[in-house]
């Protein structure tokens, strides 16, 4: 059965997204690939696709169980075998859960990194007839990257184990020095990367980034700095893959509205940057609307890096904002909450204060904010104007 046909008869979908087909074509060439896509970009497709266009089991390494467990419960409804392997379960149940890939007709086997170097794995393993591997989260593996996990470094172990196996790792984003070292790490046999739109819009950025060392964000900073505040007329609307809140509409899709001849990347840069601020904000008015007061906001990760970034976060928000001492923002956040759980501060609130380091604080610019809010009032609209043409589109 060709890719297609599997396509159409377990999801439904005529037709692949963006950079899908491509993959999929690739590691069922069985080429070592590499996918940068982000997080909605249909990562799950690229791999469960090709696992069922051969013989044997796909082993899905992941760190996310959350994942796991969805995904082994969205194939199952499916009619697709597959199984998951994770901390917490008994010795007797992951024995149960290994013998039936190996006798068992499973498609899919999704395991944790740290499950890898278990004796029991390992023997077991040896009598699976694996057609691939997949490793998400890939960018876990690199020192390099913000997220590194040393379990992840056992994996070219396991291609050791599986000789002609090729792998095919996924990621939402990696700096070009984490691309690289991915594809080190899993050893791969050469370089392969596939990327989508966002990942090839600021190649040049990159390339001038690399000869002077510096972050590409710090070129594409200058660039959008040198724009005034909207673009002149241009909007941009981040709806690449439909997952903004508080829309959450799956045939939505990105938008630059009010394009013209004028405009230079520069201009499409500031759009962009605008454009997911916009989106940030209607998260805003939701809080708002349920009467929250946001009077200060913390802003993370690279992001909060930038001085343009947090003035105009600052100038739409209408708020202070300041900058967190950390760069591992979402790790930060649930560090926080598993405090409060093992009831070592009180509240939320109370962790945050003795926990979150703030500096460089914006100010919010009168005459900017005034500014914005005209673009701000007009993006609101396009979405609603934009929606049956959005499902019109995904029907062609």
């Amino acid at each position: 059965m060709d890719y297609k046909s599997i396509l159409k008869q377990y999801w439904g979908y005529d037709d692949f997204r963006g950079i899908q087909e491509d993959i999929i074509t690739s590691i069922g060439q069985q080429r070592d690939t590499l996918g940068l896509m982000p997080t909605g970009g249909g990562k799950s497709i690229t791999f469960q696709v090709p696992a069922l266009a051969q013989e044997g089991l796909c082993l899905v390494i992941t760190p996310l169980i959350a994942l796991m467990k969805d995904q082994v419960r969205n194939l199952r409804d499916r009619g697709i075998k597959a199984i998951a392997v994770y901390s917490g379960m008994t010795r007797e149940e992951i024995v149960v859960a290994l013998e039936n890939c190996i006798f068992g007709d499973y498609k899919f086997l999704y395991i944790s990194p740290e499950r890898l170097d278990t004796e029991i794995f390992q023997t077991k393993l040896k009598s699976m007839k694996v057609s691939m591997i997949t490793v998400d989260e890939s960018h876990c593996i690199s020192q390099w990257g913000y997220d590194f996990r040393p379990a992840y470094l056992k994996i070219s172990e396991i291609r050791k184990l599986l000789p002609g196996v090729p792998v095919l790792a996924l990621t939402a984003t990696a700096t070009p020095e984490v691309v690289k070292d991915i594809q080190k790490r899993l050893d791969f046999r050469e370089e392969n990367v596939f990327r989508m739109f966002r990942d090839n819009f600021c190649i040049a950025e990159k390339e001038t980034a690399a000869l002077l060392d510096k972050d590409a964000y710090y070129i594409m900073d200058k660039e959008a700095e040198s724009i005034a505040i909207g673009a002149e007329k241009l909007i941009y609307l981040p709806y690449l893959m439909g997952e903004r809140t508080p829309h959450l509409d799956s045939y939505a899709r990105g938008v630059f509205f009010g394009l013209s001849p004028i405009h230079t990347k520069k201009h499409m840069i500031r759009a962009v940057m605008e454009g997911v601020s916009y989106s940030l904000r209607d998260c805003i008015e939701v809080f708002r609307e349920m009467r929250i007061d946001i009077s200060d906001m913390a802003a993370c990760g690279g992001g909060g890096t930038s001085q343009l970034w947090r003035s105009m976060l600052a100038d739409i928000y209408g708020c202070t904002v300041s900058t967190v001492d950390s760069k591992e923002g979402a790790a930060l956040g649930s560090a926080i909450l598993a405090m409060v759980a093992c009831e070592m501060y009180a509240s939320v609130t109370d962790a945050c204060k003795a926990v979150v380091r703030t500096d460089k604080v914006q100010y919010p610019n009168k005459k900017n904010s005034r500014e914005y809010e005209k673009y701000y009032l007009l993006y609101k609209k396009l979405y609603p104007l934009l929606k049956s043409g959005y499902r019109a589109l995904s029907l062609i």
